[in-house]
């Protein structure tokens, strides 16, 4: 009898086919198999008890199995014992077991290496290993170059490249992909009703998806439908998303209660999000509390709100911090409008100018700034020739006045000076 027909009888044991089911039976038969030359009989048996569903699920058989089909290079053997053993914390281990099974052809061990170091922050090796992977057509690995590219992590952030890498995964079959396109609005009508289809079949983790994407196409009532649903499971990042509902509704206090909550299940989007809402509601001492505690992620947008948070606060050394810590990631011209923005508001008027004479364009209301910092400094020929630039000529109006009156008193004060020198 040829293996394949040998396996098929093991199976038909294991999974009571035509047969009543007999679990030991299929041992032998698949015991058997290995014996005459086959390592893919170590692999059925380890199997049985790594799963655990005919039987007691149990592990250290399991990996007794897999390590006498490891030995005659048997590579699903391979990859599985890899498997169990980061699960249980050899990860130096389990590294060079996955590396083994790359050699035997067993490419779904690039995306488990990506995934482990991915876990572990260490984006670079990630990247390596989920390329390799894409190399292979793997479905997982360009689905993680996707996550990388999304979120920027290990390489310059890029929405376009991420939903290529999601829209490629999916192509080959990798269903997730799928679920991460779509809160990114790039499914077609036809795949959201897929999605949707999934979620009545059992599938709870795509609540959140679709939650997020009717959020993100206003349709709140949808949106908090799904919410609730992923709610029930405990999804990562409902809170945020329920939150966010709410803050739409302008509901702030419920809005609130739901970032609280998931703040204290260690949803870090939901610290973000309360840190903004703080804001909007001019709560400025909550909002300094939280990005405070954000900053050790050296994240530009939390040095940015500390910025505008501490500009509101009126701690002018605290903005001087931070505007420096910006501009050692990033020099570009929206960090330095910011600071300007925050000193004109702290009438730091010199400074407003200083800055704003060194940008190449200037919107409306930083013209209106610039025109108004060159005034207070006593600039007057460069105040009105900045306000000319306003669409609006009241600014220029009314300062013009201002400075003809400025004018005159100083004109004023001259006459009285000369009338007492001369009496001198």
């Amino acid at each position: 009898m040829n293996l394949e027909k040998r396996l098929h009888v093991g199976k038909m044991y294991e999974e009571g086919l035509e047969v009543e089911k007999n679990i030991d039976l299929a041992i032998d038969v698949y015991e058997a198999i290995a014996k005459d030359g086959w390592p893919i009989g170590y692999f059925k048996i380890g199997q049985i008890y790594d799963l655990g569903k005919y039987v007691d699920k149990d592990l250290e058989k399991a990996k007794r199995y897999y390590e006498k089909g490891m030995i005659l290079n048997e590579r699903e053997c391979t990859y599985n014992l890899g498997m169990i053993n980061l699960k249980e914390g050899r990860n130096e281990e389990g590294v060079k077991i996955l590396e083994k099974a790359i050699d035997l052809n067993h490419y779904e061990a690039f995306n488990s290496l990506g995934a482990y170091y991915e876990k572990r922050n260490d984006y670079e090796k990630a990247y390596f290993y989920y390329k390799k992977g894409e190399e292979h057509e793997s479905g997982r690995s360009i689905f993680g170059l996707g996550v990388l590219y999304e979120n920027g992590k290990g390489v310059k952030k890029d929405l376009k490249k991420a939903k290529e890498y999601y829209r490629r995964s999916w192509e080959l079959g990798y269903v997730t992909a799928l679920k991460f396109l779509l809160p990114l609005n790039e499914c077609t009508n036809e795949e959201v009703e897929f999605l949707e289809n999934e979620t009545k079949k059992g599938d709870s983790t795509l609540d959140l998806a679709l939650g997020k994407y009717y959020l993100s196409k206003g349709d709140l009532e949808k949106a908090r439908m799904y919410g609730e649903k992923a709610l029930s499971t405990c999804s990562e990042g409902v809170y945020n998303l329920l939150g966010g509902i709410e803050q739409r509704l302008r509901n702030s206090e419920k809005a609130m209660e739901y970032y609280n909550l998931g703040i204290e299940k260690g949803d870090i989007a939901c610290k973000y999000s309360k840190g903004w809402l703080s804001f909007l509601l001019r709560d400025y001492k909550v909002a300094k509390e939280v990005y405070l505690e954000l900053k050790e992620s050296k994240s530009q947008v939390v040095y940015s709100m500390l910025i505008m948070v501490f500009s509101n606060l009126k701690e002018f050394k605290s903005i001087e911090e931070y505007y420096e810590l910006l501009l050692e990631k990033n020099r570009d011209e929206k960090i330095k409008r910011m600071y300007g923005y925050s000193q004109f508001r702290l009438k730091e008027y010199k400074k407003v100018v200083e800055i704003y004479e060194q940008l190449n364009h200037l919107n409306q209301n930083e013209i209106n700034m610039l025109g108004i910092g060159y005034y207070k400094i006593g600039r007057y020929e460069e105040c009105l020739d900045t306000l000319k630039r306003m669409e609006n000529q009241e600014e220029y109006e009314k300062y013009k006045i201002k400075i003809e009156g400025e004018e005159k008193k100083d004109g004023k004060l001259t006459k009285i000076w000369q009338v007492l020198a001369a009496c001198i």
